[in-house]
């Protein structure tokens, strides 16, 4: 996304966003889930998003596409929390952090996001 926004996303309402796929069955309780948006604005019946695993020191654990027309929650999911249309992203991630909230809230929590962000979006960029 352009700029980024912060927000809190319950750890159960991730798995029931995630339900039908194999990431949200692999979900650790630290790390970083990445919905890659790069391929979801192709204007076509087509539109996929990969979700990509990452645990903590960055390294990637599993990588899956799904399509949006087969999964309409994770679809208005994106379409809430980024504000518009599939059909409109453009090489945009949405990262999620894999860790309780007060974790990532001060001190060594902000530093350590920054890093592993910097370490996720350099690895879904390389592979762009």
């Amino acid at each position: 996304m352009q700029t980024r926004h912060k927000g809190w996303l319950h750890r159960d309402c991730l798995g029931g966003l995630l339900v039908a796929s194999e990431v949200g069955e692999s979900l650790p309780e630290s790390g970083m889930l990445a919905f890659n948006l790069a391929t979801a604005g192709l204007s076509s019946p087509g539109e996929m998003v990969g979700l990509q695993l990452f645990a903590a020191d960055g390294e990637e654990l599993l990588q899956e596409e799904l399509a949006l027309a087969g999964h309409a929650e994770i679809e208005a999911f994106l379409r809430t929390v980024c504000s518009r249309h599939a059909a409109d992203f453009y090489r945009d991630a949405l990262l999620v952090a894999l860790a309780p909230a007060r974790g990532w809230g001060a001190g060594g929590g902000r530093r350590n996001f920054a890093a592993l962000r910097h370490r996720v979006l350099a690895a879904i960029y390389a592979a762009a």
